[in-house]
């Protein structure tokens, strides 16, 4: 009889113990996890009046409290009445954001920040509002007209392009500058993609350029994004003399898609980069496919 209590004992010993470690991770289960503005010289953290153009940085801190790791960042920004929600993932029991932010022409912005962990506790919602400063101007802008770059089988004039040089590159002289390439152009039979406008950090299918020295393969890879503009016609265009233009049209980078596809003439398209540089595009001419060129327009806000 006493081997039999014992064997119980022992069995529910085990029973526990493994119970405990199983659900060691969830320490604290329903507990929402933590978000807060990082206070810092360089950061705001409250309601700011600012001037058109005006850069600031906003940082963000968040943890876990109930031992589930955050999985998901949510920024959601309004202008006015126009409002862009970016869901961003993540793993991680703590970690720290920041975002640089450039005024454009809204009397308002609200941004707001909050965080969900895999459990599906979700934070307080923080957030602030950044004010047009009624007494500030426009900037000016810097034009790029001209621009002819060949498809991927079209090496004269390359593919790839600098607005920092001005010119144009093909693929073996873009792979020895990378630094400084910020656009490319190539022909996809996907019907849906044709001719295709990019940044070296899209997406870009290895079997377009057939090489080592294709964009997958750099080190360093800039990233634009891309939204196209309907409403806007050449003669916009041509009369945009400073960035008035350029902020009515801007967006939120994580919003762009990352690539201006099905590329016709006479189209404009908005793009902006991971570093905040902000401009407008319009395709002058095409001709052929992958051994084709394609001729664009820059306008951008002056750096």
């Amino acid at each position: 009889m006493r081997i039999v209590i014992n064997f119980i004992t022992i069995v529910t010993f085990l029973a526990v113990f493994c119970f405990v470690g199983c659900t060691k991770d969830k320490q604290h289960p329903g507990l929402k996890p933590e978000i807060k503005f990082l206070k810092a010289a360089e950061l705001i953290s409250s309601d700011t009046i600012l001037a058109i153009n005006q850069k600031v940085k906003i940082g963000i801190e968040a943890s876990s409290k109930s031992g589930a790791p955050i999985t998901q960042l949510t920024v959601i920004s309004s202008f006015d009445e126009n409002t862009t929600s970016i869901d961003s993932g993540l793993y991680s029991s703590e970690f720290q954001y920041n975002i640089e932010i450039t005024k454009g022409l809204a009397e308002t912005e609200h941004w707001r920040f909050y965080v969900k962990d895999r459990d599906g506790n979700c934070s307080d919602t923080i957030g602030l509002k950044l004010f047009k400063d009624e007494s500030s101007g426009f900037g000016p802008i810097q034009s790029f007209g001209n621009i002819v770059l060949g498809a991927q089988f079209n090496s004269d004039p390359g593919s790839f392009y600098s607005y920092e040089t001005n010119r144009t590159y093909t693929i073996s002289e873009a792979y020895d500058n990378q630094q400084i390439i910020d656009l490319l152009y190539y022909y996809d039979i996907v019907e849906s993609d044709a001719h295709t406008i990019a940044s070296p950090g899209a997406n870009i299918d290895q079997a377009i350029y057939n090489s080592d020295l294709a964009p997958a393969n750099w080190t360093t890879r800039t990233t634009l994004r891309f939204e196209y503009l309907p409403d806007l016609t050449a003669e916009d265009f041509e009369s945009c003399t400073n960035d008035s233009l350029i902020l009515s049209n801007t967006f939120v980078f994580g919003s762009g898609k990352r690539k201006a596809k099905n590329l016709s003439p006479g189209q404009i398209y908005a793009f902006v980069s991971e570093t905040n540089e902000r401009g407008i595009f319009t395709v002058q001419r095409l001709e052929g496919e992958a051994n084709g060129y394609v001729e664009i327009s820059i306008k951008m806000q002056e750096q």
